[in-house]
């Protein structure tokens, strides 16, 4: 299935993609794509990991991971590494994905995205950028998610998709499809509305989201993937979480954006 995918065309070299315009990276997983450049592994040893479907819904063509759906509990630890991209310098960056899972009773999912140098073995103990559990209602309906990855501009990197079990919740089967890095001038607003930040950061407690008009809910995460804090609007205080470095996700208009937080 050939999707119609608005974006600009990029040129391949080998394994590493370079871009026109804004866009600086894409997959859509068709067969008429790139997608066999993407390294499908397993952490977990079951025989189940990624694999690329050409219509499994809701996208049509997409990467599906898959755990030892005949065991319980379900153990998986799947990972899906692209192939090597360079960033470009002096610009921000925006990752996009769409994510999906199986169904409202079996849907709720873990997973996390990472970004690491090009080449590198991903080891399962890097800091993600992105992580969350996806919530049950996913399964007709894909959900977006936005990263802000502009610390890696100038790199050459790989992404990796981790689907797991985390000791908070088993895992079962994601979907992924739609993967998308943009740039835009450091200074220049972004016109998408991903213009997100956070501050005071660092802080010592009060926390406030700049750049939605908005905020539907944030959750805030520690590095091990475990929910620490919800709340509603564009303002908490996160004095009695200890010192450290958090992810907040904050959901809007049926997307999800991402920043890091440093706890002092």
């Amino acid at each position: 299935m050939i999707k119609n995918f608005l974006l600009l065309t990029t040129i391949v070299f080998g394994s590493t993609l370079f871009a026109q315009g804004n866009t600086v990276f894409q997959e859509d997983f068709s067969p008429e794509g790139d997608r066999g450049l993407w390294t499908i592994g397993e952490l977990d040893g079951d025989g189940y990991t990624w694999d690329f479907f050409d219509n499994a819904d809701p996208f049509g063509a997409c990467a599906l991971s898959l755990s030892s759906i005949f065991f319980s509990p379900m153990f998986a630890d799947n990972t899906l590494i692209s192939p090597a991209i360079d960033l470009p310098t002096g610009v921000n960056l925006d990752l996009s994905f769409k994510v999906a899972n199986i169904n409202l009773d079996l849907g709720i999912e873990h997973y996390a995205v990472y970004v690491i140098p090009a080449n590198a073995t991903f080891v399962g103990n890097e800091i993600a950028v992105f992580e969350e559990t996806l919530d049950a209602d996913y399964s007709s309906v894909p959900k977006t998610i936005n990263v802000s990855i502009s610390e890696f501009a100038g790199k050459k990197v790989q992404l990796v998709f981790r689907h797991y079990k985390t000791n908070y919740q088993e895992s079962m089967m994601l979907k992924l499809d739609d993967v998308v890095i943009e740039k835009s001038t450091l200074g220049v607003s972004d016109i998408n509305n991903k213009n997100v930040s956070i501050y005071p950061n660092p802080t010592f407690d009060v926390v406030t989201i700049k750049g939605l008009d908005k905020v539907e809910k944030v959750k805030v995460y520690d590095l091990t993937g475990k929910l620490v804090k919800e709340f509603v609007g564009n303002q908490t205080n996160i004095s009695t979480l200890p010192k450290g470095v958090y992810l907040l996700n904050i959901h809007s208009d049926n997307q999800v954006f991402t920043r890091k937080i440093v706890k002092k």
